[in-house]
């Protein structure tokens, strides 16, 4: 039915119908696209072991910022101005399907990186990044270690254009990702129960150095949850 419906539209925009033959040339480029773009490209023979690092789009930005904040000594510039212009020329270079990938953080199943589709993600679609959850068996053997952990993150940093976003749910309590890495520790509302901040603040400064150890530089966490 759908090629019929196809056909009966082309022959009415058809030259010999129709003088117009701008009309069924645009019609047919639209056909084209149509049918080329519902194909899967991670079934289009990505092998890793050939994947080229062209000169990226973006590069490496030197900023000296020469505006001053004015609530602060005249000396000291505002590091949020600073970031600010960086990430504003940042995107003045990326095209339209970087920012586009930028959008998408991913999860995925396994604990292997090269020649699958997580790195075709990275080095092909610029996703923003992914996280790591046990439950998806990332942290399986022989990714039970630190160092293991440590090499993924940094060989698709690698593969990225646009440095990525690798995260996890690192909160405490039930919700613990690293258990395998760190072990045990407390969750928000046994902390809160302490009525010390100091508890919150060095459990914090302690999963933050962990992460590090592990190249995750994004954390889901602290979260607001309501028990009824």
């Amino acid at each position: 039915m759908l090629k019929q419906s196809w056909f009966l539209i082309w022959r009415r925009n058809c030259p010999m119908n129709k003088p117009n033959h701008a009309i069924s040339l645009l019609f047919l480029c639209y056909l084209l696209l149509f049918f080329s773009s519902c194909a899967n490209p991670l079934l289009s023979g990505f092998d890793a072991a050939t994947i080229e690092h062209p000169t990226p789009t973006i590069t490496k930005v030197t900023i000296t910022p020469t505006q001053k904040d004015n609530k602060t000594d005249s000396n000291i510039e505002n590091p949020l101005k600073v970031q600010l212009a960086k990430v504003q020329q940042i995107m003045a270079g990326m095209t339209l399907d970087q920012k586009l990938g930028q959008l998408f953080i991913v999860e995925y199943l396994g604990n292997s990186y090269t020649g699958t589709e997580l790195q075709y993600m990275v080095a092909k679609q610029y996703v923003g990044g992914f996280l790591y959850q046990e439950s998806n068996h990332n942290f399986d053997p022989p990714y039970n270690s630190i160092s293991s952990v440590a090499n993924f993150s940094q060989q698709s940093m690698s593969d990225a254009q646009i440095p990525l976003l690798i995260g996890t749910d690192q909160e405490g309590g039930l919700v613990n990702r690293l258990y395998v890495f760190h072990g045990y520790l407390p969750s928000a509302a046994q902390m809160a129960a302490t009525g010390k901040p100091q508890i919150a603040y060095n459990q914090g400064a302690m999963a933050a150095k962990w992460m590090k150890q592990l190249g995750i530089n994004a954390d889901l966490a602290p979260v607001v949850d309501v028990h009824i």
